[in-house]
């Protein structure tokens, strides 16, 4: 779901641009872009004498030196192709980069270094897309504030990989990745459940809202039906 949204939102902004209608809801906003810089697939090639990072940084290296604070930023997989702790240091060194720019930046990323990095930095934002851990599917749900997790062990005993050799890469990840992953999963599942509550809630107040309706309803019928007994008395009374 991850490149899926970040190329929707390139589509959607190219859309605006061109003048064209686009499938969002009415109070949406787009800014103003210059720009769209995008780094999206495996740029690879064995004529140009290019690997994957090579390629990765030739567009990392042209949005570095050309993208504005109008410029909308788009890049998949940000550090990948390399060894992780150095690929994860050099997004961390562009992204503090288009951060003081000001650029409108959006990337995707497994790199548990980097969640931390968005939620220590100021001006970034972690965000992921919803997973249902009970299921093991795609929501399709995008969530801004919450971290994802990459559910690789899950996912692994769901397609049926040998239970000691999931068991083994758990101990092997060490205990740290493990308990950050595992206050990820515990975070969305607190997400789950207070959306259950929000959603009882909404059910309630709308309940309540229509109990409310039908006692002011028959309190005003009430009182009509006060005011003519008691004019119908006054009169009673006149007239005895």
């Amino acid at each position: 779901g991850k490149t899926v949204a970040l190329k929707t939102i390139g589509l959607l902004t190219m859309m605006v641009q061109s003048g064209l209608h686009v499938p969002v809801l009415p109070h949406s906003r787009f800014g103003k872009i210059d720009r769209i810089f995008a780094s999206i697939g495996d740029q690879q090639s064995i004529e140009n004498d290019l690997s994957t990072f090579s390629s990765h940084l030739e567009g990392l290296k042209d949005i570095a030196e050309n993208a504005t604070s109008q410029s909308l930023v788009l890049i998949d997989e940000i550090g990948s192709g390399t060894d992780p702790e150095e690929g994860t240091a050099l997004a961390m060194a562009l992204l503090e980069r288009l951060t003081a720019k000001k650029c409108l930046t959006v990337v995707t990323t497994h790199q548990s270094a980097l969640k931390a990095f968005a939620y220590q930095t100021d001006g970034v934002e972690n965000a992921s897309m919803e997973f249902d851990v009970r299921t093991l599917q795609p929501t399709y749900r995008f969530r801004v504030g919450v971290p994802g997790s990459s559910y690789a062990f899950e996912i692994a005993q769901r397609m049926g990989l040998p239970k000691e050799m999931n068991e083994r890469a758990r101990e092997l990840v060490g205990s740290q990745k493990d308990k950050l992953e595992g206050l990820i999963i515990e975070l969305e599942n607190r997400v789950r459940h207070f959306r259950e509550l929000e959603q009882k809630a909404n059910i309630k107040e709308t309940e309540l809202r229509g109990l409310t309706k039908l006692y002011r309803a028959m309190k005003e019928e009430l009182d009509r039906k006060e005011q003519k007994i008691k004019r119908e008395a006054a009169q009673e009374a006149e007239r005895i």
